[in-house]
């Protein structure tokens, strides 16, 4: 079986069984959503028409009250690169310097997961994480 895009739900399960929230450290999960962010155009790029770049992330992080703290680049760019060998972010090159971020399939159906569990504990929705 092909580690690329999954072509069914029961591809995706099998091959993120090792990567789910719980594995995540919120800030980790807040860059993801960051991204999904991005595509949907909530936010807007600096740079590029594809994904965001590390620095656009940064600080819609810290502009749009995800943290009252300016966030380190160490911790930014590390916690990426985990979420790139993840396999929920894809990452490319704007130019030598630069590189940009992209949710995966994998990374979109995940937030799409913990946002569905989320609204159903908010809702009181015994059965919302099914």
């Amino acid at each position: 079986m092909s580690t690329d895009t999954p072509s069914t739900d029961s591809d995706f399960e099998f091959q993120t069984n090792a990567v789910t929230d719980t594995d995540l450290t919120p800030f980790q999960v807040n860059c993801l959503f960051v991204l999904r962010g991005f595509e949907t155009g909530r936010y807007q790029r600096t740079r590029g028409n594809e994904g965001a770049y590390g620095l656009d992330i940064k600080r819609t992080l810290e502009r749009d009250e995800w943290y009252d703290e300016e966030i380190n680049h160490g911790r930014l760019y590390q916690n990426l690169d985990t979420l790139v060998d993840h396999g929920l972010l894809e990452k490319g090159e704007l130019d030598k310097r630069t590189n940009y971020y992209t949710l995966t399939n994998a990374g979109a159906k995940l937030i799409a997961k913990v946002l569905q569990r989320n609204i159903a504990c908010f809702k009181g929705d015994p059965e919302g994480d099914a």
